[in-house]
């Protein structure tokens, strides 16, 4: 045999059998459960926290555990040389023996998943969970796309799996991509990522070209959604705030008091209504009048609910529709019937009323608005303290008499987001964006700033922002929007 045919060394201490037996092992008792766990989990915390008619819009796609072969090509590259040293060590020096993947509709929704996952503990803070964060294993390609074009964002996510003697920790890959960029993956990855083969430029260029274009028609699509979910909001907030009656236990409208227009056949009508009675009966949570309304509007068009088939307003529409509807809480909430009666008055302690009411109203007139409970808006602000010191001034060439511009924001923005990504934390970035903007708007931005100085310039701006657009702004306000601020981690 000549030098050049002589077989490498292996670079493990194990063999290829070895390596197979413990792999069918490991799949077994612990890599196949936390598929499961992964998805199951997962998918409960979208039910749980999602609107009910959002929910669509993030779904788990698929879960996989990495094929023995893939796996053994992957560990045979030179990084891992050093970090496995036995069977056991593979577990922690290979993150993604098993992955799962997510698909948002739009970027926003990218975000909101984002907030979720902020809620989870931290896998290095706790033995008790059912799912954890991995500190330091985000990668956000979203923001820095790989050379390839590849844009999404990826964190490790840590389960606990039962044994006969012991729980083992199993770490999960979570990719989370919109549907775009989803379908850029799909359609590049065979033809494309041979392991060992090196492409031609121009395969290459062809396939970044493909993600370039495509990221740029998501963001197309998300200014879409936020147009029309503009729209859509607005025609409720302005019936809401013409609406002088109480939103408890407001008298009911009836169809023969408010008798529909010529153009309305009574069929049209009753098919109308019973549309009506059957989102409402779907309901499993309260849900925004504004999304039941956009659901109504969805199934029948914009003809047949032009001013709301002849009742002036969605409120009274259903109010007609179904006879026993609850209406309750501030923004409006359609209760699903036959929920109790102190859990309709306790609308007023759920998490996000918190937030307090101007935000709320301001985030319908302007959606980049941060309407976030206390604990992710404080985890932003902080973000933010982080980033504007001394020394990151410096580094990023930031003019030092505090004069700066979007682009520095940018830069700014960038930065705050990936030392939170290294610190395991998870930051929404049009959150960063809107308060580093708000500084810059304000005159506020210059280094060394506290969190009382940054808390007070995101307060002055936000109530001036609610004058500016139309929002009355009652005498307690401001000092909502300031505690709301101030509520620490």
């Amino acid at each position: 045999m000549e030098p050049s045919e002589a077989p490498l060394d292996s670079p493990f201490s194990f063999s290829w059998s070895e390596y197979i037996t413990w792999y069918q092992r490991i799949k077994a008792d612990q890599l196949d459960p936390a598929a499961k766990t992964f998805d199951r989990i997962l998918t409960s915390a979208l039910d749980q926290q999602l609107p009910q008619f959002d929910r669509h819009r993030i779904r788990v796609a698929t879960s996989r555990v990495k094929d023995p072969a893939r796996l053994w090509a992957k560990m045979t590259k030179r990084k891992y040389h050093g970090q496995i040293v036995s069977l056991e060590s593979i577990p922690e020096a290979i993150d993604d023996l098993v992955g799962f993947r997510v698909i948002c509709n739009n970027l926003s929704d990218v975000t909101r998943l984002q907030d979720i996952l902020a809620d989870l503990p931290s896998s290095d803070t706790s033995d008790a969970y059912s799912l954890a964060i991995e500190p330091n294993s985000t990668k956000d390609y979203f923001d820095s796309p790989k050379e390839s074009g590849y844009r999404a964002y990826h964190v490790n996510l840590v389960t606990i799996v039962p044994g006969f003697d012991k729980h083992a920790r199993v770490r999960g890959e979570l990719q989370v991509r919109t549907l775009l960029q989803d379908g850029w993956g799909e359609l590049t990855h065979e033809d494309t990522y041979k392991p060992g083969v090196r492409l031609p430029d121009l395969a290459t260029t062809i396939a970044r070209r493909m993600a370039d274009l495509l990221a740029t028609v998501d963001d197309l699509a998300q200014d879409l959604r936020n147009e029309l979910d503009r729209i859509a909001e607005r025609t409720i907030a302005d019936e809401e705030s013409s609406d002088v009656r109480p939103t408890e236990n407001h008298s009911k409208v009836k169809a023969s008091e408010t008798p529909p227009p010529p153009q309305i056949s009574n069929d049209s009508r009753e098919a109308l209504y019973d549309g009506v009675r059957t989102i409402v009966a779907s309901l499993k949570h309260p849900a925004l009048l504004t999304d039941v309304a956009q659901q109504v509007q969805s199934k029948f068009g914009t003809d047949l609910i032009r001013g709301w088939a002849g009742h002036g307003s969605f409120r009274d529409l259903l109010t007609a529709a179904v006879a026993d509807v609850h209406i309750a809480g501030t923004p409006a909430r359609v209760v699903p019937p036959g929920t109790p009666r102190d859990e309709i008055v306790d609308l007023s302690t759920r998490t996000d009323f918190e937030i307090p009411m101007i935000i709320r109203k301001l985030r319908v007139k302007d959606r980049n608005t941060p309407a976030v409970g206390r604990r992710q808006i404080s985890q932003v602000v902080t973000a933010v303290r982080d980033t504007v010191t001394a020394t990151v001034w410096r580094e990023l060439e930031l003019a030092s008499d505090g004069l700066t511009g979007i682009r520095d924001v940018n830069k700014l923005s960038q930065r705050a987001r990936t030392a939170a990504s290294e610190r395991g934390e998870i930051v929404s970035r049009p959150h960063l964006d809107y308060v580093f903007k708000a500084l810059l708007w304000n005159h506020c931005l210059k280094a060394d700033l506290t969190v009382e100085e940054i808390r007070e310039c995101l307060a002055t701006h936000l109530i001036s922002r609610a004058n500016i657009v139309g929002i009355p702004v009652e005498p307690e306000d401001p000092r909502r929007v300031r505690q709301w601020l101030a509520q620490e981690q």
